[in-house]
């Protein structure tokens, strides 16, 4: 049936292993390991998603050696009361506090109080300036691109209100800086009567030494409340209060 060289292929066919590569014997890799092995791989060239939201950088912080001098009226006001708050695309990513006698906005690192790193933004852009009315004012330092308080471009070194509320931009800078205000900062807590050297309290029938008692819990801002924990009730029983 088969000549002499035709039975030895025969015999060698049967003795593989079919669409087998011997390249190395030791090693042999099922359809589920390729399976594994592949999707491995496929995680790995995928780059990570980090579930963490980026956090936009606070807004950077000059070296505020400008010789720019703010106007006669301007004043060092009340801490804690006026601060700009830094939007972006809706997000809060900042506050800046309003404590000084000028607040200068711009490019350049060294002069200015906070750096604005945008490419519009003018070296020394625009001045953030504390009226001894109360108020806040905005003047444009001769920028290129602008300053624009309630989307109102200003005029070049006219001082123009800024409102609480009213936006504040710098060129076309995205970020958006809007004037927010404490009231609470400028009525202070009076300090808790643990930290008032208060006299014992006087004998209710000594007239003169309760009115002189009542003026100085008044003058610290005190009530019959603040100083029941350390006196009995009774003993708060004051003429005038």
């Amino acid at each position: 049936m088969y000549g002499r060289g035709g039975l030895e292929k025969f015999r060698k066919a049967q003795s593989l292993e079919p669409f087998s590569v011997l390249i190395n014997s030791a090693s042999k890799t099922t359809p589920v390991q390729v399976q594994q092995s592949l999707h491995s791989q496929n995680v790995a060239a995928q780059p990570q998603q980090e579930d963490q939201t980026q956090v936009q950088p606070a807004t950077q912080l000059g070296g505020g050696q400008s010789t720019w001098m703010p106007p006669d009226w301007a004043i060092e006001p009340f801490p804690g009361v006026y601060y700009l708050e830094v939007l972006k695309e809706g997000q809060v990513l900042d506050r800046i506090k309003l404590d000084r006698r000028r607040h200068i906005f711009g490019r350049q690192h060294h002069t200015c109080d906070f750096v604005l790193d945008h490419q519009s933004v003018s070296r020394q852009h625009a001045a953030v300036v504390p009226h001894k009315n109360g108020s806040i004012y905005v003047i444009d330092l001769g920028s290129a691109h602008g300053t624009f308080v309630a989307n109102e471009r200003l005029k070049k070194y006219t001082p123009v209100e800024l409102e609480v509320g009213q936006s504040l931009r710098f060129a076309a800078s995205t970020r958006t800086y809007i004037l927010r205000k404490n009231n609470a900062a400028l009525f202070p807590r009076p300090p808790p009567p643990a930290e008032v050297d208060l006299p014992p309290m006087p004998d209710p029938s000594d007239e003169e030494a309760v009115v002189a008692y009542n003026t100085l819990i008044n003058r610290y801002g005190l009530s019959k409340c603040d100083l029941l924990p350390y006196s009995s009730a009774s003993s708060i029983s004051l003429a005038g209060k």
